[in-house]
């Protein structure tokens, strides 16, 4: 094999791992807060058994306003758009 055959192979396998791993960081970017999708009627179950604590964020990503709920027996943390009373 010439070099110019292996320092292309070498390129090549460069370029698709940046890309394999461009692909998985886009698919879990920032889900941090977001969780799973809910449905209204999941929401409200979930913070009829969750308190709202004083921990309230913005997301820089989407500038929006969170507060965070937490369920006692689980010990889960919900993160819950605080929409504006205006």
């Amino acid at each position: 094999m010439s070099f110019f055959n292996v320092g292309a192979i070498y390129f090549t396998l460069q370029i698709g791992g940046f890309l394999a791993l461009l692909l998985i960081s886009w698919y879990f970017f920032d889900k941090r807060y977001k969780g799973k999708q809910r449905s209204s009627q999941q929401q409200d179950d979930l913070l009829k058994h969750s308190h709202p604590t004083s921990e309230v964020f913005v997301d820089p990503a989407d500038g929006k306003t969170y507060r965070v709920y937490y369920h006692e027996q689980t010990g889960t943390r919900s993160y819950v758009e605080e929409y504006s009373q205006s």
